[in-house]
C-alpha cells in the first residue's frame, strides 16, 4: 500500500513538474515578465522568480527520487564562486544603492539558474512538455512580430527602433528566441514538415531585420543538414527562398 501511495505521489509530482516547465517557458522565455512589468501589470521581475521559487518548493521533496537525475556538480561549484566574489567585490565597495542593486541582481540570477534546473530536468515527459511549450512559444512569438509590423503601437510603443520584436521589444532578442526555440524544437517535427516549420520560423527572424539572426539562421541551416535534420532537397529549397528573398 506505502509503495502504490509513493507511486501516485511521483506522478501527481511529475505532472505538477510538467506545470510548472510549461509557466517558465510562457513567462520568462518569452520575456512576458519584463514586459507585462513595464506596462504596470505585473510585479517586478524579481519577485516573479520568488514566486515561481516557492511554487517550486514541492519538488525538493523529491530531490532524492527518480524525479530528478542530479543537479549538475559544475554549476553548483560556479554559482557558488560567482557568488563569493559578488560578496567579496560588495563588501570592499561602499554600499550605496546602486552596489547593492547589483548584488542582488547576481545573487537572483544564482537563484533563477537552480530554479530552472530543478523545475526542467528529470523526466522525459517534462523534457517533452517543455519543448512543445517552446514550440508555441515560438509561433506566439512570430504572431506577435507580424502584428508589430503591421501595427508599430500593438505593444504600447515600447519599441522605437521601426523593426518587430513583439514582447521582446529588442528585435535581436526577438530574434535570438526565435532561433534558439527553433534549435530546442525541430525535432519534435517529422523531417517531411522540419522544413516547412523552418520556414515559418524564418519569416519570423526576418521581421526583426536583426544581421546577427539572420546570419545565425543560415548558420543553422547548414547545422541541420550536417546532423541530417533536414534533407538535400530541402535544403537546396530553402536557400533558393532565402536568396530569393534577399534579392527583393
Amino acid at each position: 500500500m506505502t509503495e502504490v501511495r509513493r507511486s501516485s505521489q511521483n506522478k501527481l509530482l511529475k505532472y505538477y513538474q510538467c506545470f510548472l516547465a510549461v509557466v517558465a517557458v510562457f513567462i520568462f522565455f518569452t520575456e512576458a515578465d519584463n514586459f507585462f512589468f513595464d506596462s504596470g501589470m505585473t510585479p517586478a521581475p524579481k519577485n516573479v522568480v520568488i514566486i515561481m521559487c516557492l511554487a517550486s518548493t514541492p519538488l525538493f521533496i523529491s530531490l532524492k527520487s527518480k524525479n530528478f537525475q542530479y543537479i549538475p556538480i559544475n554549476v553548483i561549484l560556479w554559482c557558488c564562486l560567482y557568488s563569493g566574489i559578488s560578496a567579496a567585490s560588495f563588501l570592499h565597495q561602499v554600499p550605496t544603492e546602486l552596489v547593492t542593486q547589483e548584488l542582488e541582481t547576481r545573487i537572483l540570477s544564482v537563484l533563477f539558474i537552480f530554479l530552472m534546473i530543478l523545475i526542467l530536468s528529470g523526466e522525459p515527459i517534462v523534457c517533452k512538455c517543455t519543448r512543445w511549450a517552446l514550440v508555441i512559444a515560438v509561433l506566439l512569438a512570430i504572431v506577435n512580430n507580424f502584428r508589430e509590423l503591421t501595427d508599430p503601437l500593438a505593444f504600447n510603443g515600447f519599441n522605437v527602433t521601426g523593426r518587430a520584436a513583439g514582447l521582446y521589444v529588442d528585435p535581436n532578442k526577438s530574434g535570438a528566441g526565435l532561433i534558439m526555440g527553433l534549435i530546442f524544437t525541430i525535432g519534435l517535427f517529422p523531417k517531411k514538415i522540419r522544413m516547412l516549420y523552418f520556414i515559418i520560423v524564418s519569416m519570423g527572424v526576418f521581421t526583426t531585420f536583426s544581421r546577427g539572426a539572420i546570419l545565425s539562421l543560415v548558420v543553422l541551416l547548414f547545422l541541420l543538414f550536417i546532423k541530417g535534420f533536414i534533407t538535400t532537397s530541402q535544403l537546396n529549397g530553402t536557400l533558393a527562398l532565402l536568396i530569393a528573398f534577399l534579392d527583393l
